[in-house]
């Protein structure tokens, strides 16, 4: 068995031209080797009932042009894309599946054998380079191809554009100053979703490999908790750029600004990184602010209200989509997760002291919820400023399974549809459909009601 150790990346389609180009690649210096480009045809294997998915596993055949090989991998862990996981490979004379070349240290039941069959397939070309950075031997891959099932029906096809950086010999490190060196110049994210989870979402729309922590109790770790928030950090942005769902962009905020919370409690280790995440999640904040008129009339408690959302964002995404590719370029994001993903894979977290950052953070959430209590006569204004700070804080004591949090996301569910009635003057001459012109000044004139509910729920925190 290989111990496999690769930093995964997505990359927009888009952009690969771009990074195929860069000059740490395109002028293969001395210490890097361009290997010959491959056309690689995957073909997956599970039982109809996706029994090999059930025990995290993942087997394929991959035909090379040469030959093929088989390989079966299994579950590890991924911290922002940072992948460790058992992979055992062996070569085939025909592309069917051979039992006999697995090890007996992982058995695969006769009854599941029998049921095996082809699922899913992953044909792409391969982008390869072999890296000698600084005694540390790193091979890059650029995967550019399509994941498609044969439903028997209408076949299922996905774009697939993808970075994989494996260590074959050196430290971790390396990984993570190669990736951060590309990130800075071209929109490459960690991500935690392989090309098999991929697949297997193809057969099984809302599939997920993805296995949620369980923080019970307020002594919590704060490590695994950051840990658990980029793995959902990686999932919300992929769901985005293949779905382009704009509430997954209000998601992420919520996402970012718990690191945001998160990485205050850590102290002095983390002010460099909290710095940085508290200025990406600003930028994605304003971001989203166009669209806060969308988020408002989806939040809203009116049957009517999202189908009017959806076709709000219709109208305003010609002034939205540009907005966005800048940001993807900017590429905030995935340099903030690569500088987290690095510092948490050696950072040792205090525990024993009583300052630890996880007795902090519980402080943290106490003091913001006594502020919240003395909130009664703050303006309209100064409460909507507080918005990042509220997502975070709703988004720890979720996670830590407060009692609070219930109250706390209906009082932030509310500033939201307030924001965006407030907002909805400003963009109503640009929708084009008199009927939801009408049926958004409709809503708009129900603001002086939602700021009623809005203090009542505020009462309760």
């Amino acid at each position: 068995m290989a111990n496999e150790i690769e930093l995964k990346l997505s990359l927009p389609t888009e952009a690969a031209i771009g990074l195929i180009a860069d000059p740490l690649l395109a002028g293969l210096s001395p210490n890097i080797t361009s290997l010959p480009e491959q056309s690689l045809e995957n073909q997956y294997f599970d039982t109809p009932d996706l029994q090999l998915n059930q025990r995290h596993a993942a087997l394929r055949i991959r035909s090379t042009g040469t030959g093929w090989v088989q390989t079966l991998k299994t579950k590890g862990q991924a911290i922002a894309g940072l992948h460790q996981r058992g992979e055992w490979e062996s070569e085939l004379r025909t592309p069917e599946l051979d039992w006999s070349l697995l090890p007996d240290d992982v058995p695969i039941d006769d009854a599941i054998k029998s049921q095996i069959q082809p699922l899913f397939k992953t044909d792409f070309q391969r982008h390869t380079w072999l890296i000698d950075y600084q005694g540390n031997l790193i091979e890059l891959v650029l995967d550019q191809g399509v994941i498609s099932y044969e439903t028997g029906r209408e076949p299922r096809r996905l774009p697939l554009c993808e970075i994989e950086l494996e260590l074959k010999q050196g430290e971790i490190k390396a990984l993570y100053d190669v990736a951060k060196d590309l990130a800075a110049r071209h929109p490459l994210v960690p991500c935690d979703i392989n090309k098999a989870e991929r697949g297997y979402r193809l057969v099984k729309p809302g599939l997920s490999f993805f296995c949620p922590a369980d923080f019970q109790s307020p002594a919590s770790r704060i490590k695994p908790m950051l840990i658990d928030a980029l793995n959902r950090i990686s999932r919300r942005w992929d769901e985005y750029v293949y779905g382009q769902d704009w509430w997954r962009l209000i998601i992420l905020q919520r996402q970012t600004a718990g690191v945001t919370q998160l990485l205050q409690a850590c102290g002095q280790p983390a002010l460099p990184l909290l710095d940085q995440w508290q200025t990406m999640a600003q930028s994605l904040l304003d971001l989203s602010s166009e669209a806060q008129v969308c988020v408002g009339l989806f939040i809203d408690d009116n049957n009517n209200s999202r189908g009017l959302s959806r076709r709000v964002l219709e109208a305003l995404k010609p002034g939205l989509i540009p907005n966005l590719s800048k940001w993807v370029l900017s590429n905030h994001l995935g340099q903030a997760m690569l500088a987290l993903g690095e510092w948490l894979h050696t950072w040792e977290e205090p525990t024993a002291s009583p300052d630890c950052p996880a007795s902090v953070l519980q402080s943290q959430i106490n003091q913001s919820f006594s502020e919240l209590e003395q909130c009664e006569g703050r303006s309209l204004d100064q409460q909507l400023a507080r918005q990042r700070a509220l997502q975070g804080l709703a988004y720890c004591v979720e996670r830590l399974h407060d009692e609070r949090y219930t109250p706390l996301n209906q009082y932030i569910n509310r500033l939201l549809v307030v924001a965006g009635m407030r907002h909805s003057e400003q963009i109503v001459t640009r929708i084009a459909d008199s009927d939801s012109r009408a049926k958004l000044a409709s809503w708009h004139r129900r603001l002086t009601v939602e700021l009623r509910t809005l203090q009542d729920v505020a009462d309760q925190l």
